[in-house]
């Protein structure tokens, strides 16, 4: 329930049950008084019929006797009692000391009638002899016991009425405490102790209202500072270890070069033979000190929000001129080469980064290709179907690629890689054993790397599959620009 909902829902809980009990009161008191009303009457009828048989007689009006005394009368404080004359003259009263005289009108008023007031009960009748009015009389009952329960009904409703207010209040306070005070509260030492340094703060929260939804964002935000902050110290352990190797590769050609031109500079040199091996030399080490830092600037280039510049271009085109000139390069290690490609629909690509990952990739298989061993190399739509040297464990792998696009595979005999080296294959600086172990090796551990930030930029991937008995399988996926629309439109 959103904090909205529920605050109107409190509010009119505090506003309408106090309406609510006052009328609940009224309707039960109201019931009860006429229940009261109703026995009281009866209570009065009786008394004041036993009142009558006492003064409906003549001769306490034909002749009043001034210290006439009804003792039964008297003895009753509640009920009081008046007679009159034929006239209206008041002859005997309860009440000592009354004297009065009704006028004519109110001498007939309301006779035989039982008039009910909040404070009495009156009865006024006519005393006859032999047919001739010789007098009134007139009683009132005071109602003390109606009185008495009115009042008491009163207080009681009122200390319902108090008590239902507290317990409501009470009740209101203690759900907002609870729904609104304890949260916040908790939001604040969570971000309290996460600004003290306790990365493992998490707040609980199960209801789904605006509170629910701030400590849900506090908690993605809260991981996303711990993931951003693991983040930071990945790459600044990188940048550490990418100057110490560079530190390194830089070193030892600068060494021989520095070495040989000494030699120059001094004369030392006189063979025509071993002057030009030397300056040989000082070119190859300069090639290879302008590619590591030309390498050292496009990781760089690719680690920042870097605009490649994707042009459109059409498929199986563009993978007829990334697999040209690869036949030569084979050929010089005595390798074998077999080359499919079937690929349909068109691609936005940046034509030299993806010239790169091929040239990469194509290096390192045949680096790692025995000599007079074979190459298979492919580019396919993810709709057709796959040639039979792609294997069923490469078939398997390309299962979680079905969106439009394609599959650029490179199969070279060898080793199968093994399984703890494919999770740091595309680190940087990352070099197997093997390769750091031979000599013709001139790589500085970046290829690769670059490669997976290449493809990661195209919207595509990128990953090594060892295949048994045969050797190694890089898949790089490419989607379409139907596959891109697609995925803009679901967006």
């Amino acid at each position: 329930m959103k904090l909205k909902t529920y605050l109107i829902i409190s509010h009119l809980l505090v506003l309408l049950t106090p309406i609510l009990t006052v009328c609940i009161l009224y309707q039960a008191n109201s019931a009860y008084n006429k229940r009261t009303e109703v026995k009281d009457y009866l209570a009065s009828s009786i008394e004041l019929f036993k009142y009558e048989e006492l003064l409906d007689k003549p001769e306490l009006y034909l002749n009043p006797d001034q210290d006439m005394k009804l003792e039964e009368l008297e003895a009753n404080e509640n009920v009081e009692v008046v007679l009159y004359d034929a006239n209206g003259k008041s002859i005997y009263s309860t009440v000592p000391g009354y004297e009065y005289m009704l006028s004519r009108e109110g001498l007939y008023k309301n006779l035989n009638e039982i008039q009910h007031t909040y404070n009495t009960d009156t009865l006024k009748k006519l005393v006859f002899d032999e047919g001739h009015i010789v007098g009134f009389y007139k009683i009132t009952i005071a109602r003390e016991n109606l009185k008495n329960t009115i009042r008491y009904n009163i207080i009681l409703s009122c200390g319902c009425f108090i008590l239902v207010n507290i317990l409501i209040f009470g009740l209101a306070i203690r759900m907002i405490n609870k729904r609104f005070n304890e949260p916040i509260k908790r939001v604040i030492r969570s971000m309290n102790d996460y600004a003290k340094g306790n990365s493992e703060v998490h707040i609980t929260y199960r209801a789904s209202d605006e509170i629910g939804e701030l400590c849900a964002h506090f908690n993605e935000m809260k991981d996303n500072l711990e993931k951003n902050k693991h983040l930071m110290e990945q790459e600044q352990k990188a940048k550490e270890y990418m100057i110490a190797t560079i530190s390194h590769d830089l070193k030892t050609p600068l060494t021989a070069i520095r070495a040989y031109t000494e030699m120059f500079k001094l004369g030392d040199v006189k063979d025509e033979v071993r002057y030009e091996e030397y300056l040989s030399t000082i070119l190859n080490k300069c090639d290879y000190m302008k590619d590591m830092l030309d390498d050292l600037l496009t990781y760089n280039l690719l680690t920042m929000e870097y605009d490649l510049g994707l042009v459109e271009v059409e498929g199986e085109e563009f993978c007829d001129m990334l697999f040209s000139g690869i036949e030569g390069m084979c050929e010089a290690k005595h390798l074998s080469l077999e080359q499919a490609i079937e690929v349909h629909d068109d691609y936005l690509v940046n034509v030299k980064y993806m010239t790169r990952v091929v040239d990469n990739i194509v290096s390192n298989a045949i680096r790692h290709t025995p000599d007079y061993g074979k190459i298979w190399m492919g580019a396919f739509s993810t709709n057709v179907k796959l040639p039979e040297w792609v294997h069923e464990v490469g078939k398997e792998a390309l299962e979680k690629y079905k969106t439009p696009g394609m599959w650029l595979l490179i199969i070279n005999q060898g080793i199968p890689i093994a399984e703890r080296e494919r999770e740091s294959l595309f680190k940087p600086f990352y070099q197997g054993d093997e390769a750091r172990s031979k000599k013709e090796h001139k790589g500085v551990g970046l290829g690769l790397s670059i490669s997976k930030m290449i493809m990661s930029k195209h919207g595509g991937a990128i990953e090594v599959v060892p295949i048994p008995e045969v050797g190694n399988m890089m898949v790089c996926y490419l989607p379409s620009i139907t596959s891109n629309r697609k995925g803009e439109e679901n967006e």
